[in-house]
């Protein structure tokens, strides 16, 4: 018996010579797509480049520091501006309030 279903080739030889013949196998890639393209070349920088970098970000930081310590310094001078250094001012303070104010004593 033979079953169409199980048939490898459903059209006549005539029409598939046709259709072969008339096709060209070649087949050629998009005009826009790389199959293998090639890598990015890396950025380089110089020796005296990355230097000179280097040496403007060691700059800004020590500016950016030294700024900091300044701000630093000036708040604690402000804190402490009107106190005394010493404890002479404060034991001579306390002497003068007690001629003046003299101590009450029982009777």
């Amino acid at each position: 018996m033979d079953n169409p279903k199980y048939r490898v080739n459903q059209q006549p030889d005539s029409l598939r010579d046709e259709f072969h013949a008339e096709k060209s196998h070649h087949i050629e890639a998009p005009s826009g797509l790389d199959l293998h393209p090639e890598p990015k070349k890396a950025v380089r920088v110089s020796k005296r480049a990355s230097m000179a970098i280097v040496g403007g970000l060691g700059l800004l930081l020590a500016f950016a520091y030294g700024g900091y310590r300044r701000a630093e310094n000036a708040q604690v001078a402000a804190r402490d501006g009107g106190m005394s250094k010493s404890v002479a001012p404060a034991t001579q303070a306390g002497m003068n309030s007690q001629i003046l104010f003299p101590p009450e004593r029982p009777h």
